[in-house]
């Protein structure tokens, strides 16, 4: 098929589809101008667009581009935890409280930190063993689409994605907070792989992850009553705790403790 025009130079097209939350994707395709009738003309995938002006042939081929997408949306659960990981001074089991310490995400080895990494410099965690200190959690909603071809590209496969956020409506006369779900604008990803710690959202899986805040906070509740106090109180707490299971009281959260 012969093209009609002479090129001009390079048409660049905004697509309806975003990198980032602020950034569009564009693509660029030969700009043609046929003198004689004064049309813009562009070849994409091998088909032909033509317009009487290079924004109405901007629209057809972003039309093209875009056309092919199809989406389908999943609600996911994206976790983050992280762990905190000190290395201890020698043999006496107390952690180093300055220095170095190890960040584990999810997919960290746990199973390595009581044995040095021989490859570890000696300034790095893992020089030494290390014992957990600390935990955070945090989760996000976000709907993923299913994985398609880049119209532009159809050897790499992307998706999109958008997140879910939750915006203050009311506010009732004992101050409780009502929210409502807001869909964020969506913006597609470098690639096709669903993020790390995603599962399918549903109430019961992310009531388990409010479950689980509470638990850590009974926890911390329990840390802070034993370890707050004068010294002789703080003593009196830890010997009591001695003579019963710490274990027990502090992880099952069992009530039964035994007075000093």
């Amino acid at each position: 098929m012969k093209t009609p025009g002479k090129k001009v130079g390079k048409l660049r097209v905004k697509l309806d589809r975003a990198a980032t939350r602020y950034k569009l994707l564009s693509i660029e395709v030969d700009l043609r101008l046929d003198v004689a009738s004064g049309k813009f003309y562009a070849l994409y995938e091998g088909q032909l667009y033509g317009g009487n002006t290079k924004d109405e042939l901007a629209d057809k081929v972003r039309e093209a581009a875009t056309k092919t997408i199809e989406l389908e949306w999943t609600r996911y659960l994206v976790v983050d935890y992280e762990a905190r990981a000190w290395p201890l001074e020698g043999d006496s089991g107390r952690p180093e409280s300055s220095g170095s310490y190890e960040s584990l995400s999810i997919d960290d080895d746990r199973a390595g930190l009581t044995t040095p990494d021989p490859d570890a410099t000696r300034h790095h965690a893992r020089f030494r063993p290390c014992v957990v200190t600390s935990i955070d959690l945090h989760w996000l909603v976000c709907e993923i689409s299913n994985a398609y071809p880049l119209p532009e590209d159809k050897t790499k496969r992307v998706r999109m994605r958008r997140e879910v956020d939750c915006k203050l409506t009311d506010r009732d006369d004992d101050g409780r907070e009502t929210y409502e779900e807001v869909v964020g604008t969506m913006y597609e990803q470098d690639d096709d792989k669903l993020p790390r710690g995603a599962v399918p959202w549903t109430a019961e899986r992310e009531a388990l992850l409010r479950e689980v805040l509470v638990a850590l906070g009974k926890l911390d509740a329990r840390m802070v009553e034993l370890f707050r106090g004068d010294p002789d109180s703080l003593a009196r707490q830890l010997d009591a705790v001695t003579r019963s299971s710490a274990a027990r009281l502090l992880v099952s959260g069992d009530d039964d403790r035994r007075s000093s």
